[in-house]
């Protein structure tokens, strides 16, 4: 089976140096970029999976970036991230064709799973309980 491939784009360096680490140890190809266009680069030159996205980073609002991005790589599974709880931002991007809304601190083991159903087809646009 193919490696997974993710992407993430935040703005807060710790951050994204130690998931892109964390990522690579599980056998998770991983990358990081600290700005909403750095993504748009390294999406058009690069196939990506998943793509966790900051809903907050400099430059670019996130509805504007999930559209751009989505424009780039239609079939990029995008997991917004905010360390601001539940915005209405967020809610935004995800009805703009975010797959799904996390909150930091991010458990590493949430992220693997949510990463891994999306990964394997899920659409997670149900948020809803069954």
């Amino acid at each position: 089976m193919e490696k997974m491939r993710v992407l993430i784009a935040d703005d807060e360096i710790e951050f994204v140096t130690a998931l892109v680490e964390r990522l690579n140890l599980r056998g998770i190809y991983a990358e990081g970029a600290l700005r909403a266009d750095q993504a748009m680069v390294k999406l058009t030159i690069k196939k990506f999976d998943i793509l966790l996205l900051d809903i907050k980073m400099p430059g670019m609002g996130c509805t504007d970036a999930v559209d751009r991005l989505l424009k780039i790589r239609p079939e990029v599974k995008i997991i917004l991230v905010t360390g601001y709880g539940s915005s209405a931002e967020g809610e935004e991007g995800l009805e703009h064709g975010a797959h799904d809304l996390m909150a930091k601190p991010i458990k590493f083991d949430d992220l693997i799973e949510k990463m891994n159903e999306h990964y394997q087809g899920g659409d997670g646009k149900d948020h809803g309980p069954e």
